[in-house]
């Protein structure tokens, strides 16, 4: 090829390149780990009452748990999720299933990120007393709930 040629552009193709869902979970995994990593320093940091007396692997394992919990609500923004999970533990890790917060995170009218901020406007005192006291330890140990 003469310093003059260029090399060719490869041939335009109609194939699109297809991402199995094994490929997304591969590409998932390590960013999962940096925000598991993440909230885990900022419940140490603003909940050590909360976490204090959890193992690293506990603490991680429930934080885990809160990130699937708070996917199945829509949300992906790393701030909503933290923000979800920071909930599960200062309120009780199924605070989701109160009424209100049940149909203010189902709400497809609202963006997914935003339904959190619109909770905050929702809920009375009255109603977080009434999530906490619906708090089942049981919640960590179940990533999903259904969704009836």
């Amino acid at each position: 090829m003469s310093k003059d040629t260029q090399p060719s552009a490869p041939a335009a193709s109609n194939a699109r390149l297809k991402l199995r869902p094994e490929h997304l979970e591969a590409m998932a995994k390590p960013a999962d780990a940096v925000l598991v990593s993440e909230i885990c320093e900022h419940l140490r940091q603003t909940q050590a009452g909360a976490v204090g007396a959890l193992s690293a692997d506990t603490l991680k394992a429930r934080v885990e748990v809160g990130i699937v919990r708070a996917r199945t609500h829509g949300l992906r923004s790393e701030r909503a999720i933290r923000e979800f999970v920071a909930y599960m533990f200062a309120v009780a890790p199924n605070f989701d299933e109160h009424a209100t917060v049940r149909q203010t995170l189902a709400d497809s009218s609202i963006e997914a990120d935003r339904r959190l901020e619109l909770l905050r406007e929702r809920m009375s005192p009255e109603d977080w007393k009434a999530a906490q006291a619906l708090a089942d330890p049981s919640a960590w140990e179940r990533p999903q709930r259904s969704r009836a």
